[in-house]
């Protein structure tokens, strides 16, 4: 699908401001993880998690991606038949929340609600840039984020891989992260390949509109 030339400026123009937002002073050395390698704006899918982890570069420049993490996104994809590529990926915050910014090497720590809450408006605008048919969301943390921009009543445990309508006409799946730390504990591997064919199950049937999607 192309995308029309006034939705990349727009894009562009929110790359730009949430790049210079000062909104959350603890976190204003750490440069925005929003950019051209989150995905494509024509994305049907959109993962969000919590925030991007402290690591090199390569892991930085590009949400869940080059990490452990990522690369067990990367295989549950694959798993029904998707990619990275085709998908759009983000945060509910837009900078890595540490411990101690004068510390290094850094140590990540989990984002307050009032960050969420200071960067909401972002991903709000992000969905509707995006215009995805479905939200799937990376964790507790990313779960309740979302909320702050899109009403839902979800809780993850009881939640889990299965499918709810929300406003704009899309479809919610609220998932565990893929972290192996996630994956040794809470949601194991097979559990969450089971998951994501319900991802992939909601795409197939969004496109037979005769289809019924059971919530």
């Amino acid at each position: 699908m192309s995308i029309a030339v006034d939705s990349i400026q727009t894009y562009t123009k929110l790359v730009d401001v949430a790049h210079n937002c000062r909104l959350c002073p603890k976190m204003e050395f750490r440069r925005t993880f929003l950019n051209e390698h989150n995905g494509p704006l024509s994305a049907r899918v959109m993962f969000i998690g919590e925030a991007t982890n402290v690591g090199l570069e390569t892991q930085l420049a590009k949400p869940m991606w080059d990490s452990p993490s990522g690369d067990n996104l990367n295989a549950l994809l694959r798993s029904v038949g998707l990619s990275r590529d085709e998908v759009f990926v983000t945060n509910t915050v837009l900078h890595t929340p540490v411990q101690d910014p004068r510390e290094y090497p850094a140590r990540m720590r989990y984002v307050t609600e009032e960050e969420q809450k200071n960067c909401s408006s972002f991903l709000l605008k992000q969905i509707e840039l995006v215009n995805p048919e479905i939200i799937c969301t990376l964790g507790n943390k990313a779960l309740a984020g979302l909320a702050l921009s899109v009403e839902h009543h979800l809780m993850l445990k009881h939640d889990v891989g299965r499918v709810f309508p929300i406003a704009g006409n899309r479809w919610l799946i609220p998932l565990y992260h893929p972290s192996p730390q996630v994956m040794a504990v809470w949601r194991k591997w097979d559990e969450q390949v089971e998951d994501y064919k319900v991802v992939r199950q909601t795409l197939t049937r969004l496109e037979n509109p005769s289809d019924v999607i059971n919530y």
